[in-house]
């Protein structure tokens, strides 16, 4: 399966509203546990009745952005003569860093800050299963997306020795082509030992016969085996054979194939010269 840009761009938006979720008003956890030591640990359900959460934009209306988030610090504070103190900070924040969680080594203190973005995520245990959960939402929408793709596939199918429309499609106009070429469905039209990860395919055969000259044969349907090129040859007893595998509905009508070689032409020439 290849992804096309289309599915990036899908992709991309789903992901930036996941994270967003109205930053301008959510809600967090505001404490210190120099003062409060529920602060310290909040995994137990308990322990959020008793520290407070707070509207960011209503406590802090004069910050410099309204793109808020929530935020959880911890601090080693190093003494001179005792042992270092464990001081943890829930609270919202409003300068993003470009990373999820980043360490700071201050001259009296050392510092881990994580940020996120949903209402009293800065709790510990929402915090820590952040990625996880954005992950999780990405597979799952990549998979979804993959297997529609893959198994929804749609293929022209023919050959040209009983339809001669089927040696090059794009000389036709649309309306003649979806008359009298037409496309399958891999997945319900097509016979496989199971289910399998289809795929659209061109084969182009030089038929050798003794005696007269050779005949070319084009072949297009579904695949379901796949090679590790997408177009390659074979040089059988009888014919020469060119296959070339795409993964795009209709993609094996001739055109899409074309710049795909071309492609590859395009590429060996600058490998070559540059």
């Amino acid at each position: 399966m290849v992804v096309t840009r289309e599915n990036k761009i899908v992709l991309s938006f789903l992901l930036s509203v996941f994270l967003s979720n109205s930053c301008d008003a959510i809600k967090c956890f505001d404490c210190n546990s120099a003062n409060n030591s529920a602060c310290l640990d909040m995994h137990l359900h308990k322990m959020h009745a008793i520290v407070p959460v707070v509207d960011c934009a209503k406590a802090l209306p004069n910050a410099l952005s309204s793109q808020f988030f929530c935020r959880k610090m911890v601090q080693t504070i190093l003494h001179p003569d005792q042992t270092p103190d464990l001081r943890v900070i829930r609270s919202c924040g409003w300068v993003k860093h470009k990373r999820e969680c980043y360490t700071a080594d201050n001259k009296d203190h050392l510092e881990t800050v994580c940020q996120c973005f949903g209402d009293m995520c800065n709790a510990g245990n929402v915090l820590e299963n952040v990625k996880i959960t954005v992950l999780c939402a990405l597979s799952a929408i990549f998979v979804y997306v993959n297997n529609w793709r893959t198994f929804s596939i749609r293929c022209y199918d023919c050959n040209s020795a009983n339809n001669s429309m089927c040696l090059d499609p794009t000389v036709y106009d649309a309306e003649t082509v979806r008359k009298f070429l037409g496309t399958i469905d891999c997945q319900a039209d097509v016979e496989a030992p199971q289910r399998k990860d289809f795929f659209c395919r061109k084969i182009v055969q030089t038929i050798m016969f003794k005696g007269h000259e050779p005949e070319v044969r084009v072949t297009r349907g579904c695949g379901w085996v796949r090679h590790h090129r997408d177009c390659y040859k074979a040089d059988n007893e009888d014919h020469l054979e060119t296959v070339c595998q795409c993964f795009e509905d209709d993609c094996n009508a001739g055109t899409a194939l074309t710049y795909t070689t071309a492609l590859v032409t395009a590429l060996s020439i600058l490998v070559i010269y540059f």
